[in-house]
């Protein structure tokens, strides 16, 4: 899910973390604190058109069904995002500039909640983890 209301990226795999340091503390949402996030650290997602998404200080959250990509970290990878409606239908777009032009690199589905769905990936090479996060089960709370 992509959100534009919130202040961090929450990922629950570690396979998208190049660092990942221990941290525990409350997640808080408009709806009240939904559990415990395990560790924080720099990760990168790839998008359905291959486009590389770096986050500087995602959440690791195993308690979740689904990843949540923040504006901030899709912009902060220099990426610009637009909504429009095509056919009745409301899209996210995350563009890039190439000089003077705006090329399109993805287009995400909207809903009638105001978040938008995209499927996200590990990159593909090898990411070595800390030991301490070898086993992330042991630190669920």
């Amino acid at each position: 899910m992509v959100d534009s209301a919130a202040t961090n990226s929450i990922l629950r795999d570690t396979k998208y973390f190049q660092t990942l340091q221990k941290r525990t503390e409350n997640i808080l949402t408009i709806a009240g604190s939904i559990g415990r996030i395990i560790g924080y650290g720099r990760a990168t997602v790839v998008l359905p058109n291959n486009t590389r998404n770096t986050i500087d200080e995602a959440f690791l959250y195993l308690g979740d069904q689904r990843n949540l990509l923040t504006f901030k970290d899709i912009r902060c990878s220099g990426y610009h995002i637009t909504t429009a409606t095509d056919s009745g239908t409301e899209y996210l777009y995350i563009t890039e500039s190439k000089g003077y032009q705006m090329r399109v690199v993805e287009k995400t589905l909207g809903t009638s909640s105001g978040l938008y769905y995209t499927q996200i990936e590990p990159p593909h090479e090898y990411v070595a983890m800390p030991t301490i996060f070898k086993n992330p089960e042991s630190f669920k709370v």
